[in-house]
């Protein structure tokens, strides 16, 4: 996928989100695809290795998307993978973060960084997500690959 479409695609996604919460979980499984597609594309060596990791970051995106597109806005979104970004830069294995939304005082998400891991030569870290709004609870264990330039990717 060409890098201008994809943006493209995400600064349309982003200006169309005055929307509902079903539109926030369309949006949430759109843009999950998208971005599981294009960073499995960016791991594999071969373009076999490629193919499938694109397959299964689109797959896990989806999921992923989905469920948190249920329930946070994009801006919540936005702010939650901000702070997961340097929770993996500055935390230890083991040390949780906390992030809090700025719309509701009910939403909140504990960020788990684990151990670092080697994927087809990217180094990698998973992560544990805890999210809490309005007396539901979403965990999800994650991994994020640092891409060419050495910034983390959440996958």
């Amino acid at each position: 996928m060409d890098i201008k479409i994809f943006y493209k695609f995400i600064i349309f996604c982003l200006i169309s989100s005055c929307s509902s919460r079903e539109d926030n979980e369309i949006l949430g499984k759109m843009i999950g695809t998208a971005v599981g597609a294009v960073v499995g594309s960016k791991l594999g060596d071969g373009q076999n290795t490629r193919a499938i990791y694109s397959i299964l970051g689109a797959a896990g995106g989806y999921l992923i998307g989905k469920e948190v597109g249920r329930l946070l806005s994009n801006r919540e979104m936005d702010d939650l993978n901000d702070n997961i970004i340097d929770s993996l830069n500055k935390s230890e294995d083991g040390k949780t973060t906390t992030w809090k939304s700025t719309e509701n005082k009910n939403t909140y998400a504990e960020i788990t960084p684990k151990n670092n891991v080697k994927l087809d030569g990217k180094d990698c870290r998973n992560y544990e997500k805890i999210l809490y709004k309005d007396g539901k609870t979403v965990k999800r264990e994650s991994k994020a690959c640092r891409d060419n330039d050495g910034n983390w990717v959440i996958l």
